[in-house]
Protein backbone atom coordinates (compact mmCIF):
# COMPACT_ATOMS: atom_id res chain seq x y z
CA UNK A 1 0.00 0.00 0.00
CA UNK A 2 2.88 2.60 1.12
CA UNK A 3 3.93 4.55 -2.05
CA UNK A 4 0.52 4.21 -4.01
CA UNK A 5 0.14 7.60 -5.82
CA UNK A 6 -2.96 9.45 -4.88
CA UNK A 7 -4.60 12.92 -6.95
CA UNK A 8 -6.37 15.41 -4.96
CA UNK A 9 -9.20 17.43 -7.16
CA UNK A 10 -10.37 20.25 -4.36
CA UNK A 11 -10.11 23.92 -4.70
CA UNK A 12 -10.65 24.89 -1.33
CA UNK A 13 -6.85 24.87 0.07
CA UNK A 14 -7.41 23.77 3.27
CA UNK A 15 -9.34 20.82 3.00
CA UNK A 16 -7.27 19.56 0.32
CA UNK A 17 -4.14 20.39 3.04
CA UNK A 18 -6.26 18.13 5.47
CA UNK A 19 -7.19 15.61 3.10
CA UNK A 20 -2.89 15.33 2.31
CA UNK A 21 -1.92 14.99 5.61
CA UNK A 22 -4.72 12.20 5.97
CA UNK A 23 -3.31 10.35 2.99
CA UNK A 24 0.23 10.84 4.10
CA UNK A 25 -0.42 9.26 7.56
CA UNK A 26 -1.93 6.55 5.75
CA UNK A 27 0.85 5.78 3.90
CA UNK A 28 -0.22 6.93 0.15
CA UNK A 29 1.77 9.67 -1.69
CA UNK A 30 0.12 12.29 -2.79
CA UNK A 31 1.44 13.20 -6.62
CA UNK A 32 -0.22 16.73 -6.57
CA UNK A 33 -3.32 18.66 -5.66
CA UNK A 34 -5.24 20.28 -8.59
CA UNK A 35 -8.24 22.95 -7.89
CA UNK A 36 -9.43 22.97 -11.84
CA UNK A 37 -10.56 20.07 -13.97
CA UNK A 38 -7.62 21.05 -16.68
CA UNK A 39 -4.91 21.07 -13.64
CA UNK A 40 -6.19 17.36 -12.34
CA UNK A 41 -5.78 16.18 -16.40
CA UNK A 42 -2.27 17.70 -16.64
CA UNK A 43 -1.15 16.15 -13.52
CA UNK A 44 -2.98 12.80 -14.22
CA UNK A 45 -0.88 12.99 -17.43
CA UNK A 46 2.96 13.44 -15.82
CA UNK A 47 1.82 11.64 -12.51
CA UNK A 48 -0.37 8.49 -13.99
CA UNK A 49 -1.70 8.29 -10.04
CA UNK A 50 -3.34 4.64 -9.09
CA UNK A 51 -6.55 6.46 -6.93
CA UNK A 52 -8.43 10.14 -7.68
CA UNK A 53 -10.09 11.92 -4.89
CA UNK A 54 -12.48 14.43 -6.74
CA UNK A 55 -14.58 16.64 -5.27
CA UNK A 56 -17.70 17.70 -7.36
CA UNK A 57 -17.75 21.12 -7.22
CA UNK A 58 -14.48 22.94 -8.37
CA UNK A 59 -12.70 26.08 -10.40
CA UNK A 60 -12.60 25.76 -14.19
CA UNK A 61 -14.58 24.88 -17.28
CA UNK A 62 -15.22 21.44 -16.17
CA UNK A 63 -16.98 20.00 -13.13
CA UNK A 64 -15.91 16.91 -11.01
CA UNK A 65 -18.33 14.89 -13.21
CA UNK A 66 -17.12 16.02 -16.30
CA UNK A 67 -13.52 15.75 -15.21
CA UNK A 68 -13.97 12.24 -14.03
CA UNK A 69 -15.72 11.52 -16.98
CA UNK A 70 -12.66 12.32 -19.29
CA UNK A 71 -9.88 11.07 -17.23
CA UNK A 72 -11.74 7.66 -16.89
CA UNK A 73 -12.20 7.53 -21.18
CA UNK A 74 -8.38 8.68 -21.36
CA UNK A 75 -6.88 6.57 -18.35
CA UNK A 76 -9.06 4.53 -16.96
CA UNK A 77 -8.01 5.57 -13.79
CA UNK A 78 -10.58 4.78 -10.34
CA UNK A 79 -11.83 7.77 -8.67
CA UNK A 80 -13.77 8.54 -5.42
CA UNK A 81 -15.89 11.42 -5.23
CA UNK A 82 -15.41 13.56 -1.71
CA UNK A 83 -18.53 16.03 -1.68
CA UNK A 84 -21.37 17.55 0.50
CA UNK A 85 -23.82 17.03 -2.65
CA UNK A 86 -26.15 14.48 -2.34
CA UNK A 87 -28.71 15.37 -4.68
CA UNK A 88 -30.18 13.26 -6.96
CA UNK A 89 -29.33 14.67 -10.18
CA UNK A 90 -25.47 14.82 -9.46
CA UNK A 91 -25.85 11.01 -8.07
CA UNK A 92 -27.17 10.16 -11.46
CA UNK A 93 -24.63 11.97 -13.21
CA UNK A 94 -21.84 10.39 -10.89
CA UNK A 95 -23.35 7.26 -11.54
CA UNK A 96 -22.20 7.55 -15.59
CA UNK A 97 -18.68 7.42 -14.75
CA UNK A 98 -18.41 4.46 -12.26
CA UNK A 99 -16.78 6.21 -9.22
CA UNK A 100 -15.17 3.63 -7.08
CA UNK A 101 -16.74 5.47 -4.06
CA UNK A 102 -19.17 8.32 -3.21
CA UNK A 103 -18.30 9.90 -0.33
CA UNK A 104 -20.54 12.76 1.32
CA UNK A 105 -18.90 14.89 3.46
CA UNK A 106 -18.44 15.27 6.37
CA UNK A 107 -16.65 12.16 6.87
CA UNK A 108 -14.86 10.43 9.36
CA UNK A 109 -11.15 9.59 9.05
CA UNK A 110 -11.43 5.93 9.36
CA UNK A 111 -14.49 6.56 7.08
CA UNK A 112 -11.74 8.05 4.32
CA UNK A 113 -9.14 5.06 4.94
CA UNK A 114 -11.84 2.32 4.13
CA UNK A 115 -13.29 4.05 1.27
CA UNK A 116 -9.57 3.79 -0.60
CA UNK A 117 -8.49 0.49 0.95
CA UNK A 118 -11.85 -1.01 -0.59
CA UNK A 119 -11.15 1.17 -4.15
CA UNK A 120 -7.59 -0.13 -4.38
CA UNK A 121 -8.79 -3.42 -3.74
CA UNK A 122 -11.49 -3.57 -6.34
CA UNK A 123 -8.72 -2.05 -8.69
CA UNK A 124 -6.34 -4.74 -8.12
CA UNK A 125 -9.17 -7.20 -8.71
CA UNK A 126 -10.08 -6.06 -11.68
CA UNK A 127 -6.40 -5.91 -13.15
CA UNK A 128 -5.97 -9.33 -12.42
CA UNK A 129 -9.28 -10.38 -13.90
CA UNK A 130 -8.86 -8.84 -16.71
CA UNK A 131 -4.99 -9.99 -16.92
CA UNK A 132 -6.47 -13.56 -16.51
CA UNK A 133 -9.02 -12.86 -19.62
CA UNK A 134 -6.31 -11.90 -21.25
CA UNK A 135 -4.10 -14.94 -21.05
CA UNK A 136 -6.99 -17.27 -21.02
CA UNK A 137 -7.92 -15.68 -25.30
CA UNK A 138 -4.12 -15.56 -25.94
CA UNK A 139 -4.10 -19.01 -25.15
CA UNK A 140 -7.01 -19.92 -26.79
CA UNK A 141 -6.59 -18.01 -29.99
CA UNK A 142 -3.06 -20.51 -30.47
CA UNK A 143 -4.64 -23.40 -30.17
CA UNK A 144 -5.24 -25.31 -32.95
CA UNK A 145 -8.61 -27.23 -31.76
CA UNK A 146 -11.75 -24.93 -32.61
CA UNK A 147 -13.24 -23.36 -29.89
CA UNK A 148 -16.56 -21.99 -29.02
CA UNK A 149 -17.65 -20.38 -25.86
CA UNK A 150 -21.64 -19.32 -24.49
CA UNK A 151 -23.18 -18.57 -21.91
CA UNK A 152 -25.94 -20.17 -19.97
CA UNK A 153 -28.59 -18.43 -22.76
CA UNK A 154 -26.47 -20.17 -25.20
CA UNK A 155 -25.47 -17.75 -27.08
CA UNK A 156 -21.89 -17.07 -28.35
CA UNK A 157 -19.27 -15.16 -26.45
CA UNK A 158 -16.34 -16.11 -28.49
CA UNK A 159 -14.91 -18.30 -30.85
CA UNK A 160 -11.13 -18.55 -31.57
CA UNK A 161 -9.79 -18.48 -35.12
CA UNK A 162 -9.76 -22.08 -35.79
CA UNK A 163 -13.11 -22.29 -35.06
CA UNK A 164 -13.59 -19.22 -37.25
CA UNK A 165 -12.25 -21.26 -40.73
CA UNK A 166 -14.04 -24.62 -39.72
CA UNK A 167 -17.78 -23.52 -39.37
CA UNK A 168 -16.88 -20.45 -41.73
CA UNK A 169 -18.32 -17.95 -39.07
CA UNK A 170 -16.82 -14.59 -38.06
CA UNK A 171 -16.47 -14.12 -34.21
CA UNK A 172 -17.89 -10.13 -35.11
CA UNK A 173 -20.48 -11.70 -36.53
CA UNK A 174 -21.12 -14.48 -34.15
CA UNK A 175 -21.24 -12.69 -30.84
CA UNK A 176 -24.45 -12.76 -29.16
CA UNK A 177 -26.31 -15.37 -31.75
CA UNK A 178 -27.71 -18.42 -30.54
CA UNK A 179 -24.83 -21.17 -30.85
CA UNK A 180 -27.56 -23.69 -32.38
CA UNK A 181 -27.30 -20.81 -35.50
CA UNK A 182 -23.89 -20.92 -35.63
CA UNK A 183 -22.60 -24.09 -35.90
CA UNK A 184 -25.00 -27.51 -36.86
CA UNK A 185 -23.80 -30.26 -37.13
CA UNK A 186 -24.92 -34.00 -38.24
CA UNK A 187 -24.38 -37.42 -37.73
CA UNK A 188 -25.16 -40.73 -39.95
CA UNK A 189 -28.68 -40.96 -37.98
CA UNK A 190 -29.41 -37.37 -38.61
CA UNK A 191 -29.28 -33.31 -37.32
CA UNK A 192 -27.16 -33.30 -33.86
CA UNK A 193 -29.94 -31.90 -31.19
CA UNK A 194 -27.49 -29.12 -29.89
CA UNK A 195 -30.54 -27.96 -27.49
CA UNK A 196 -30.63 -31.66 -25.99
CA UNK A 197 -27.01 -31.70 -25.44
CA UNK A 198 -26.73 -28.31 -23.65
CA UNK A 199 -29.72 -29.14 -21.62
CA UNK A 200 -27.56 -31.89 -20.03
CA UNK A 201 -24.56 -29.69 -20.27
CA UNK A 202 -26.17 -27.05 -18.22
CA UNK A 203 -28.72 -29.33 -16.08
CA UNK A 204 -26.36 -31.98 -14.41
CA UNK A 205 -23.32 -30.38 -15.08
CA UNK A 206 -22.17 -33.30 -17.48
CA UNK A 207 -19.76 -33.03 -21.07
CA UNK A 208 -21.21 -34.36 -23.61
CA UNK A 209 -18.87 -35.96 -26.06
CA UNK A 210 -20.35 -37.50 -29.74
CA UNK A 211 -17.56 -38.75 -32.40
CA UNK A 212 -17.58 -38.98 -36.73
CA UNK A 213 -20.00 -35.61 -36.65
CA UNK A 214 -20.52 -33.40 -39.93
CA UNK A 215 -20.91 -29.62 -40.15
CA UNK A 216 -24.01 -29.44 -42.27
CA UNK A 217 -23.30 -26.27 -43.65
CA UNK A 218 -19.61 -27.11 -44.80
CA UNK A 219 -19.41 -27.88 -48.67
CA UNK A 220 -15.91 -30.07 -47.91
CA UNK A 221 -18.67 -31.73 -45.37
CA UNK A 222 -15.55 -31.99 -42.76
CA UNK A 223 -15.44 -35.14 -40.12
CA UNK A 224 -15.51 -33.44 -36.75
CA UNK A 225 -15.95 -34.91 -32.81
CA UNK A 226 -17.64 -33.01 -30.63
CA UNK A 227 -17.07 -32.27 -26.90
CA UNK A 228 -19.05 -29.89 -24.86
CA UNK A 229 -18.03 -29.21 -21.46
CA UNK A 230 -19.63 -26.80 -18.75
CA UNK A 231 -18.01 -23.59 -17.58
CA UNK A 232 -18.40 -23.49 -13.60
CA UNK A 233 -17.66 -19.74 -11.37
CA UNK A 234 -15.64 -19.86 -8.21
CA UNK A 235 -19.25 -20.52 -6.77
CA UNK A 236 -19.11 -23.99 -8.09
CA UNK A 237 -22.11 -22.65 -10.49
CA UNK A 238 -22.52 -22.94 -13.65
CA UNK A 239 -22.02 -19.76 -16.18
CA UNK A 240 -21.54 -21.58 -19.57
CA UNK A 241 -19.90 -23.78 -22.17
CA UNK A 242 -16.92 -24.40 -24.25
CA UNK A 243 -17.70 -26.34 -27.53
CA UNK A 244 -14.57 -28.15 -28.97
CA UNK A 245 -14.58 -29.29 -32.67
CA UNK A 246 -11.64 -31.81 -33.20
CA UNK A 247 -11.15 -31.83 -36.69
CA UNK A 248 -10.87 -35.29 -38.16
CA UNK A 249 -10.91 -34.61 -42.29
CA UNK A 250 -7.69 -35.15 -42.72
CA UNK A 251 -7.55 -38.56 -40.23
CA UNK A 252 -10.09 -39.69 -42.41
CA UNK A 253 -8.37 -39.07 -45.55
CA UNK A 254 -5.12 -40.85 -44.06
CA UNK A 255 -6.85 -43.95 -42.54
CA UNK A 256 -7.81 -44.69 -46.07
CA UNK A 257 -4.46 -44.34 -47.54
CA UNK A 258 -3.09 -46.28 -45.27
CA UNK A 259 -5.69 -48.97 -45.98
CA UNK A 260 -4.32 -48.95 -49.53
CA UNK A 261 -0.55 -49.30 -48.52
CA UNK A 262 -0.39 -52.38 -45.86
CA UNK A 263 2.93 -53.32 -46.39
CA UNK A 264 5.72 -53.08 -44.05
CA UNK A 265 7.19 -50.03 -45.09
CA UNK A 266 4.14 -48.15 -46.76
CA UNK A 267 4.72 -45.22 -43.72
CA UNK A 268 7.52 -44.33 -46.06
CA UNK A 269 4.68 -43.68 -48.68
CA UNK A 270 3.21 -40.61 -46.87
CA UNK A 271 4.23 -36.96 -47.17
CA UNK A 272 6.01 -35.16 -43.82
CA UNK A 273 2.95 -33.50 -43.41
CA UNK A 274 1.04 -36.92 -43.35
CA UNK A 275 3.33 -38.38 -40.87
CA UNK A 276 2.72 -35.41 -38.10
CA UNK A 277 -0.87 -36.12 -38.65
CA UNK A 278 -0.42 -39.68 -38.12
CA UNK A 279 1.85 -39.16 -35.12
CA UNK A 280 -0.75 -37.18 -33.47
CA UNK A 281 -3.38 -39.59 -33.99
CA UNK A 282 -1.28 -42.17 -32.30
CA UNK A 283 -0.74 -39.87 -29.45
CA UNK A 284 -4.51 -39.54 -28.35
CA UNK A 285 -7.17 -36.93 -29.67
CA UNK A 286 -6.65 -33.18 -28.31
CA UNK A 287 -9.95 -32.81 -27.96
CA UNK A 288 -10.01 -35.47 -24.79
CA UNK A 289 -7.60 -33.78 -23.62
CA UNK A 290 -8.44 -30.09 -23.70
CA UNK A 291 -11.75 -30.85 -22.50
CA UNK A 292 -10.15 -32.73 -19.29
CA UNK A 293 -8.96 -29.11 -18.21
CA UNK A 294 -11.69 -26.54 -18.99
Amino acid sequence: MNGTGILIVEDEVLIAMGIQQKLEKFGYHVVGIASSGEAALALVIEHQPELILMDIVIEGSMDGIETAQKIQEQFGIPVIFLTAYSDEKNLRRAKFTDPSAYLLKPYSERELEITIELALHRVQMSNRLENQQRWYATILKSLGEAIITFDTKQTVLYMNPAAEALVNRQLSGSLGKELSLCCQLESEKGPVDLQKCLQKVFGKGSRVQMANLRLTDDPAKSVVDLSIVPIKGEDGGIKGGAMVLHDKTETKRLLKKLDRHLEPDSRDLLTYREKQVLDYMVQGQATKQLADTL
